[in-house]
């Protein structure tokens, strides 16, 4: 090992050094900001790890009656729940899902300069603290849900498809199914991936491809028959000629097309897409939930996922747009880079084979179209920010690398010594430290509102103890397995987590019960929101079984609506909500 080597792997194991230190303790501040939970899906993935740790599988699903997830439950978060066991063993629950969130966000920085470095991208180290800068994904990344989990094996994959280790490619695709559903990122990755792989043999080969498609067409306006003076045949013939002319050039498209498809199933292509696909189907099928989670998948994946019901139905915040405008705005130091190689990537396309399309590597095409359409999808529902932050700084990190790797920096140094004007150096000297500054300046200024704000979200989400008296009273007094009808559907996570022997309306999300029975849902919303007046105690009894309602302190409709109807009564009440019960019913 020489000196060059040596001082690059010290540099190597410094940045790993201090990435986890400096990430573990900026995501220790924001766990620890308070005994909260911002998302109150967390409540439930506490629930289900606890589940675990006590040894029940749970195969079916009770709670929810009304929703698809009775018939059909799948644990689509199964192994996460399954890593989550040490977490809630040794620690209260929701401690627990905290801790191991902190863990998994730490390692998601740690696997992200690993994947860099893998590489050989130059400055690893600052595009991988780029993250940190996005206040949004740092939301996102420090949930005590799936997103902090779920990179980490995303990384793992893109590391197997682009060195083209198809066992571990196969392995990674298994274990994404089992974590989270959203595996088939990871197979559009693939497919991209082979296609941007068809498309830069394609570039590189244009002349030859050219050359071997070449048909010579006709010149129409010289074909002339001199010795028929007729206007109508010599139209006969130029049609002739003219269908002539688009057969061969159908022909040659034609062929054309069959090159490019015979170059996207080479070998190669085909071992990648069978190693994901080998994965993802072990997955689904080698599963405790076999086979109902198939149809889970579909729900879940398509009709919450692609299509959402965010315009018909209230669905979770995270389901809803984000103005690309302000996504732009509250991401300069990771959009406004990732604007400009896109723009210098498109713009590289338009030159001749001597350019720099030419020095585009697979990898930079694959990334490029994952970045952009992870963007589109954030904009239809900003969830999707989990990945499309750290797929645009992939992208712009190997395309500045590649960028800078073919800049003829000793030319342009060498130019730069021959200019020795004093002032002009000092000039240089002094712009150069007035930009370190004013970027050092900036961004502690920005790291420390970002820090501070996302410590004060953090502190302000659901406590542990929410809801927990009401459904302490209710495990009381309702009898096991009686439906508790209650006033949203994202109060199920917090209710059920303190209180599992009722059973819910609806919950985790509102297209479950809208899939399974839409006219039952629109009858609950309809009371929920105040709508419905009158015939309140009929409907809650005949339709829904149930003979205690929750109303939570903000439906301010509803609680009027239970409050003026002589058929209940308040039995409980505090400052989180009321319950009411139907009078006369044993």
């Amino acid at each position: 090992m020489n000196l060059q080597q040596g001082k690059q792997e010290f540099l190597t194991l410094w940045g790993y050094f201090f990435i986890f230190f400096f990430s573990f303790l900026l995501f220790l501040s924001f766990q620890t900001a308070g005994q909260t939970l911002l998302c109150p899906d967390s409540f439930y993935h506490a629930k289900m790890a606890s589940f675990l740790a006590e040894g029940k599988l749970i195969k079916n699903f009770p709670w929810l009656p009304y929703t698809i997830l009775a018939k059909n439950y799948s644990d689509h978060h199964f192994l996460y729940h399954l890593i989550l066991i040490p977490f809630v063993l040794l620690l209260n629950p929701l401690w627990g899902i905290k801790i191991a969130t902190l863990f998994f966000a730490t390692l998601t920085m740690i696997i992200f300069y690993w994947f860099l470095k893998k590489f050989k991208v130059r400055g690893a180290f600052v595009w991988t603290m780029l993250l940190l800068t996005s206040s949004v994904f740092l939301t996102r990344l420090n949930l005590a849900k799936l997103p902090a989990a779920a990179l980490p094996v995303l990384f793992f994959g893109l590391y197997a498809l682009f060195k083209k280790k198809y066992l571990l490619l196969t392995i990674i695709s298994f274990i994404y199914v089992w974590l989270y559903n959203t595996w088939p990122i990871l197979l559009v990755a693939v497919i991209t991936y082979c296609l941007a792989s068809a498309l830069k043999k394609v570039i590189d080969n244009w002349p030859k491809i050219c050359l071997n498609l070449k048909h010579p067409a006709p010149s129409f306006g010289q074909h002339r028959i001199s010795n028929n003076p007729e206007t109508e045949v010599l139209a006969k013939v130029k049609t002739a000629k003219r269908f002539e002319f688009r057969i061969r050039n159908l022909f040659r498209n034609w062929k054309l097309g069959f090159e490019i498809l015979k170059i996207f199933f080479a070998k190669e292509n085909i071992w990648l897409i069978l190693a994901c696909l080998l994965g993802v189907i072990a997955g689904l099928v080698i599963n405790p939930y076999f086979p109902q989670n198939l149809y889970f998948d579909w729900v879940h994946i398509v009709k919450i996922g692609l299509r959402n019901y965010q315009n018909l139905l209230p669905v979770g915040i995270e389901w809803y747009p984000y103005n690309p405008i302000h996504l732009i705005l509250n991401n300069p130091f990771i959009l406004i880079p990732w604007l400009i190689s896109l723009g210098w990537f498109l713009v590289s396309f338009k030159k001749r084979s001597d350019s720099l399309i030419f020095g585009q590597k697979t990898e930079n095409i694959c990334l490029f179209v994952l970045s952009f359409l992870f963007f589109i999808y954030t904009i239809k529902s900003r969830r999707n920010v989990d990945y499309f932050i750290p797929l645009a700084v992939l992208f712009t990190a190997f395309s500045f690398n590649n960028l800078f790797s073919n800049f003829p920096w000793k030319d342009y140094f060498s130019e730069l010594k021959k200019i020795n004007i004093f002032p002009y150096n000092l000039m240089n000297a002094f712009l150069v430290f007035s930009l370190l500054i004013i970027f050092l300046f900036s961004g502690f200024s920005i790291f420390k509102i970002v820090w501070q704000a996302k410590k004060q979200e953090f502190a302000g989400g659901a406590n542990f103890n929410h809801f927990q008296g009401a459904a302490n009273f209710l495990k009381k007094t309702a009898e096991s397995g009686e439906i508790i009808f209650h006033s949203s559907w994202d109060e199920f996570p917090m209710l059920f987590y303190h209180n599992d022997k009722n059973y819910y309306i609806a919950g985790l999300d509102p297209t479950f019960f809208y899939e399974e029975n839409k006219s039952l849902y629109w009858l609950w919303f309809n009371i929920v929101i105040g709508k419905q007046k009158k015939h309140l105690a009929e409907t809650i009894k005949n339709n829904f079984k149930a003979s205690y309602v929750f109303i939570q302190e903000n439906h301010k409709a509803m609680k009027n609506n239970f409050a003026e109807n002589k058929n209940f009564e308040m039995v409980y009440e505090d400052k989180e909500g009321s319950i009411y019960k139907i009078k006369n019913e044993k």
